[in-house]
């Protein structure tokens, strides 16, 4: 009798080897992030883009740093982020140069954005995103999503969801966004947009990430410069 146990649960052990492991889907992903960014409390950390962009003798090429703040704030986060951006652009055998100083403030009914180039500062008050909205929400429905295997970043799992963009969808000149999303606070921590041909024509990183660390309320209450009229534009349906 021991020894028919033994074949028993030797054969059951093989068999769930055999099984491979389901993927999850791009609904329990969804759920899990929102659950890992309920959760969490604050976050810091620093963000690096790089974006160059080829299209019918348009060249582009921009890199931004920013650092991120954010603080949960009862069903919403208060977000900071600021940083510089430096891009060029060519087109005609010409090219222009433009170099940028950027913040954005949201206090969790509105979101304040400043830009200061060439001397000028501009200032807007727009509808905030929730933290709660998945990365590959604003690029309409006609996406197309998969779920890729896990991925470790700075040794935090990580869930990856490839998106394929819909024909005329708002990201000109690109095929498909990987996102990554660490399981453990839902943060996205890597974006990486491919051409058609499969070409890297954009990468965000977000390195240094500091979680339920304290941060002070007022890192995220906006007061605009002297001189610099806020354009309202929270009623403006943004595309």
């Amino acid at each position: 009798m021991l020894g028919i146990k033994r074949t028993l649960a030797s054969t059951a052990l093989i068999v769930l080897v055999a099984v491979p492991c389901l993927a999850a889907t791009i609904e329990e992903v969804e759920k899990d992030l929102v659950a890992a960014i309920k959760k969490t409390k604050s976050m810091k950390g620093n963000m690096k883009s790089d974006i160059h962009v080829t299209f019918q003798g348009y060249e582009m090429s921009s890199v931004s740093e920013a650092t991120i703040e954010a603080l949960r704030d009862g069903e919403t986060f208060k977000m900071r982020t600021e940083g510089t951006a430096k891009s060029s652009q060519k087109m005609g055998g010409n090219e222009t140069k433009n170099e940028q100083k950027m913040m954005t403030i949201s206090d969790g009914e509105y979101s304040y954005s400043l830009v200061e180039s060439e001397g000028t500062k501009n200032a807007t008050k727009t509808k905030p995103i929730s933290a709660e909205e998945m990365p590959w929400s604003h690029y309409g429905k006609d996406v197309e999503l998969k779920v890729l295997p896990d991925e470790k970043i700075d040794d935090a799992d990580c869930y990856v969801v490839e998106m394929k963009m819909a024909p005329g969808g708002p990201a000109v000149g690109m095929d498909k966004i990987v996102f990554y999303c660490r399981k453990d606070c839902g943060m996205q921590v890597k974006t990486v947009g491919y051409t058609p041909e499969g070409k890297v024509m954009m990468t965000t990183v977000v390195t240094d990430l500091e979680l339920n660390k304290s941060i002070p309320p007022s890192r995220f209450v906006f007061e605009a410069p002297e001189g610099v009229t806020v354009v309202d534009m929270s009623e403006t349906q943004m595309p």
